[in-house]
């Protein structure tokens, strides 16, 4: 007999049920080259803090939670730890929208690093 709780498919799926953990990783994820991380959370602390965190998905597709000054140890996949260290390289540009009187005029400005530092263990 089948759970009556559970919808016969997604699109009939109450909310609460497409918002579930994945119990089980992805065998293709776990394929891929992956290291073992120190991610640190440099950004500001801010009051109250649960307006700053950031998610780090891991090797087995859970996400990770990180408020400012917070540090965890986990696998991710080498693309994934590749792409968080381009975002923190100094001399990045990038395209701000910035206002001249009523115009609003796109102006190349450097790009501030990314709050999230990836560290080899």
């Amino acid at each position: 007999m089948a759970n009556e709780k559970l919808a016969g498919s997604l699109k009939d799926a109450p909310i609460e049920y497409l918002n579930l953990a994945k119990p089980i990783a992805n065998a293709r994820r776990l394929a891929l080259p992956h290291a073992r991380v120190k991610v640190s959370h440099t950004g500001p602390k801010l009051n109250p803090p649960v307006l700053n965190p950031m998610l780090v998905m891991d090797r087995h597709e859970q996400y990770q939670s990180l408020q400012p000054g917070q540090s965890i140890v986990i696998e991710m996949v080498l693309d994934e730890i590749e792409r968080f260290k381009e975002l923190r390289k100094p001399g990045r540009w990038i395209t701000r929208q910035t206002q001249i009187g009523e115009l609003y005029i796109p102006k190349l400005v450097e790009a501030p690093l990314h709050p999230l530092l990836i560290e080899e263990v």
